[in-house]
């Protein structure tokens, strides 16, 4: 048994394991984005006149929601002119509306970015209908937290 367990009632544990685990993530978040800046001399100019549209591709109050307001907080302090970065949230199939949009309609002009979900590249590569873009021509900018996974097979 886990010794939090034993000192404390689990329901207490789970609750400062899930605080501890956001404290921790958003530590993260803070040191990724105040790690080092990137600068341009010539940045367009735009993109200090004009707010920026942060496009959210899920509902508000989950992870990717939760990162893409991180960002539109600490963003700007990095970028030339520091602008405004207005999050918009634009849920749908798993964030293949919101890139859709992106690839589709929106400006290509630094004046919309967008946070969309991990996975929409094998959407793409499965030959899913619903995807109009191309993960490839997207212009990233970064990434919030590392993804680790594990395909595990047993034969029989």
């Amino acid at each position: 048994m886990h010794a939090c367990a034993r000192e404390l009632s689990i329901t207490l544990c789970q609750i400062l394991a899930m605080i501890s685990t956001r404290l921790l993530f958003g530590l993260l978040a803070i040191a990724i984005a105040s790690a080092g800046s990137a600068h341009s001399e010539n940045a367009p100019q735009a993109l200090t006149e004009k707010p920026i549209s942060l496009i959210i591709g899920y509902n508000p109050g989950g992870s990717y929601d939760t990162y893409s307001r991180l960002a539109a907080a600490w963003l700007p302090l990095y970028l030339p002119g520091h602008p405004t970065i207005v999050p918009k949230n634009m849920p749908g199939v798993g964030s293949v509306k919101a890139a859709n949009y992106l690839f589709t309609q929106a400006p290509d002009d630094g004046t919309v970015i967008g946070m969309i979900g991990q996975a929409l590249a094998l959407d793409q590569a499965l030959g899913s209908s619903a995807v109009q873009f191309d993960m490839r021509k997207f212009k990233w900018i970064g990434r919030f937290a590392p993804s680790v996974e594990n395909t595990i097979v047993r034969h029989n």
